[in-house]
């Protein structure tokens, strides 16, 4: 994990996890969602959201500064397939340049306490279902959801357990 300079976000980190979510959705989702979809979660918005969730506390925020970030809290997902799981793996994004190095091990490894956990991962994108799947996520449901305007099917992995 030292090797990717992970650490807990601090308040200053705002505007780096604003600006790396901004670019990590727009590599992730581009042939996912339409472009005006992406468009809707611009970088003020999205350093809203950051400001306000290191905030706030009650999750852990980890951050490799530069290439990526993973959040987890609290169980929220009210499927009955999630009532087991205590916790729920927020967010979990890294640059495209970043894939294949380990990152996203290393920062679920960081964020992941002993409790048993949920993700919750857009079907479409198959390298993070591959991931997830590779990590000992099990497929608990498939459902249809919306991003913005657009349908998507989502699937909800369950770990430890």
């Amino acid at each position: 994990m030292t090797g990717f300079g992970i650490r807990d976000a601090a308040p200053r980190d705002a505007p780096m996890l604003a600006r790396l979510h901004v670019e990590t959705w727009a590599e992730t989702y581009r042939l996912i969602l339409p472009a005006s979809a992406i468009a809707a979660r611009p970088l003020d918005a999205r350093l809203a959201q950051w400001s306000g969730q290191i905030a706030r506390g009650g999750s852990r925020i980890a951050l490799a500064p530069g290439l990526g970030f993973a959040q987890m809290g609290p169980q929220r997902d009210p499927a009955p397939e999630a009532r087991p799981y205590p916790d729920e793996l927020y967010c979990l994004y890294v640059l495209a340049r970043a894939y294949g190095t380990g990152l996203g091990q290393a920062l679920l490894a960081f964020v992941r306490g002993a409790a048993p956990f949920t993700a919750l991962v857009v079907e479409a994108n198959a390298r993070a279902c591959a991931f997830y799947e590779k990590m000992g996520g099990r497929q608990l449901l498939t459902r249809a959801d919306r991003i913005g305007g657009t349908p998507i099917t989502e699937r909800l992995y369950g770990f430890g357990r």
